[in-house]
């Protein structure tokens, strides 16, 4: 099957999600989504917080809710981070119990010529980089899914609001400077997502293809 831009193709994407799957990722894709949201929220209030702050008004109750959003943010972000690290290393067992199943069941014509270095390659750099998608790209990921568009929601509020005052065309200003930075973290979280995905999708194919070699 044709693949997509991450080098995964699309009729195996089913594939790679039963790989990934498994008692603690729920739990860690759960707080990585919390996080984005979150995050998304701080970046939408701060729209009225800096409109304001510019025009020398009291944020008022704005200001309270951005921080109690933000405290929110810090203690969910840090739960996340020991989900992710537990999920990583569920993965990285239940992947090697499954890839050392795997390999005593294959003929033995099949490990042979460039079979036992493929092997190694799926037992170690592969391994090692499926794991790391729970522990270092699912919040990334997560993120740049929400705060681009929490942040474009943010510079259309004060324009759809038909507030024309300078302070909130400011506002306006620094949201747009903050979508763009969310933009490029998302297309940077999916640039660092693609080499495991790719490895993965190489597991994938030597757990799940039957009578396949590596």
């Amino acid at each position: 099957p044709r693949g997509g831009r991450d080098g995964v193709p699309r009729a195996g994407a089913a594939g790679v999600g039963r790989l990934l799957r498994g008692p603690r990722t729920g739990p860690a894709v759960g707080a990585a989504a919390c996080c984005a949201v979150l995050h998304g929220a701080a970046v939408v209030l701060a729209v009225p917080v800096l409109t304001r702050a510019l025009a020398g008004e009291e944020p008022g109750p704005w200001l309270v809710a951005l921080l109690a959003v933000a405290a929110c943010h810090a203690a969910v972000s840090r739960y996340a981070a020991g989900r992710a690290r537990a999920a990583g290393v569920g993965l990285a067992r239940r992947l090697s119990y499954r890839l050392v199943a795997r390999t005593l069941t294959t003929p033995a014509g099949r490990l042979t010529g460039e079979g036992p270095a493929r092997l190694a390659r799926l037992a170690t750099r592969d391994l090692i980089a499926v794991s790391g998608l729970a522990v270092h790209h699912l919040r990334p990921v997560a993120a740049a899914l929400v705060v681009p568009v929490a942040a474009a929601a943010g510079c259309l509020w004060p324009v759809l609001a038909g507030d024309r005052e300078p302070a909130a065309l400011v506002a306006v200003l620094v949201l747009g400077v903050w979508w763009a930075d969310a933009l490029h973290g998302a297309v940077a979280a999916r640039a660092a997502a693609r080499p495991a995905l790719v490895a993965a999708r190489r597991l994938r194919d030597f757990l799940f293809a039957g009578g396949a070699g590596p």
